[in-house]
């Protein structure tokens, strides 16, 4: 060659090594550095599969020839699915079952391409046919497309034959039943018939729903007013083609977990529960939102539980009196002693914390040293328009006083 490019029409081995050229002219010559070709050779499959035809419960195997540049790698797949593990140039099946059978492939690779075998169908010999997977319920939206499928083994070929409602349906002979646009009229019960030279099999059937009608409200929630810790409920009655969805919100935007039905029940329902709902009811047609309406939680009246207990103490010693209440948090509590005479310091808005609550620093004024307390260790209570009162009785140089002690919640 005696140009400034040199070209090898078609590379066989033979022409891998080192080129250089020559350069000159009537001053001299100079030589290039040496460039290498290197010669590679991509994955190429030399022994193909081929279809095989086994027993139930019998053994077989696959495998190719392959030639190429390590390092080669191998893939199976069966049904156009990986197969996890199979990663070597032959593929074995020790007890052939019905999940074996189909459509077997391997891709060869090695770093510079890959190549992938022919297509081998594994089949039963004289096996009847079975149904792997039957057909599955649809719902469709009018005018919508819908497939119906069923998977099914055995001795090939395999024959199929789908009925809609009990009846054949003309030109259904494929494993797949396809409606390019559903109407009402397509709607009910589809099952396939498979067959081939030694039996037949029936798939379960499957039910296709072709939905024409939006959902409506027909009757909206209304509000709801309740007790704290009664349940409430709010209904919704919705018209359209089934199945309906429902969806309730708390607020506007707060999906509730579980309000997925008609009715939304809520059980004692607290404070907390107060503000606004509405559902969402949806079919493959569309949605639509109901009114808000709103729960009202009127607070509990507090009552007394378990009244305090009159006292008998020497001056000196700790006076306590205890009381349990109920209702609507926060309860808050104000003791009397004797009736009129507010404790200096007794007023207090207390939180409850179960049914009690600690509560000190309360003096016996008349009765008592300054630094003689009555006290009560957890939070006491009245029912509205009742009071409830106790009795202590102060021991000083062997003289007894009696205060009466009154708890009232507000």
């Amino acid at each position: 060659e005696t140009s400034s490019s040199f070209t090898i029409d078609s590379v066989t081995d033979d022409d891998a090594g080192d080129y250089e050229v020559v350069v000159g002219n009537n001053s001299g010559s100079v030589t290039s550095d040496p460039a290498t070709l290197t010669v590679v050779h991509p994955p190429s499959i030399s022994v193909d599969l081929t279809n095989l035809v086994v027993d139930l419960g019998a053994s077989f195997s696959l495998s190719v020839t392959a030639v190429g540049d390590p390092l080669l790698t191998y893939q199976w797949y069966t049904n156009d699915v990986p197969v996890l593990g199979a990663t070597i140039s032959a593929y074995s099946v020790s007890d052939t079952r019905a999940k074996d059978v189909g459509r077997y492939q391997v891709v060869v690779c090695n770093p510079y391409s890959c190549v992938t075998s022919a297509q081998a169908v594994v089949t039963f010999r004289n096996v009847v046919p079975s149904i792997v997977t039957p057909p599955s319920d649809h719902v469709v939206a009018v005018s919508n497309s819908v497939s119906l499928s069923v998977v099914a083994v055995g001795a090939r070929p395999l024959f199929y034959q789908w009925y809609a409602n009990g009846a054949p349906s003309a030109g259904a002979t494929n494993a797949t039943l396809s409606i390019a646009s559903a109407q009402a009229a397509d709607a009910g019960t589809y099952h396939a018939v498979v067959s081939n030279a030694f039996g037949t099999v029936t798939s379960a059937s499957a039910t296709l729903t072709v939905q024409t009608n939006p959902p409506s409200i027909t009757v909206q929630p209304v509000d709801s007013v309740t007790l704290a810790g009664n349940d409430a409920s709010f209904s919704v009655t919705a018209s359209g083609s089934a199945p309906l969805a429902y969806q309730w919100f708390f607020n506007t935007n707060t999906a509730l977990s579980g309000g997925t039905n008609a009715t939304l029940t809520l059980t004692n329902a607290q404070a907390t529960n107060v503000g606004s709902y509405s559902v969402s009811v949806t079919n493959t047609l569309g949605s639509v939102t109901s009114a808000l309406v709103s729960l009202t939680v009127v607070p509990v009246a507090p009552a007394i539980r378990t009244n305090p207990v009159s006292a008998t103490v020497f001056t000196g010693d700790l006076a306590t009196f205890t009381v349990s209440a109920t209702g609507l948090d926060p309860l808050r509590y104000q003791w009397y002693f004797n009736a009129t005479n507010l404790l200096p310091g007794a007023r207090r808005e207390l939180s409850r914390h179960g049914d009690q609550q600690p509560w000190r620093s309360h003096q016996c004024p008349g009765h008592a040293k300054p630094d003689q307390l009555l006290a009560a260790d957890h939070a006491p209570a009245r029912e509205r328009g009742r009071q409830c009162g106790n009795q202590c009785e102060l021991h000083h140089h062997g003289h007894r006083h009696q205060a009466h002690v009154l708890p009232v919640v507000l």
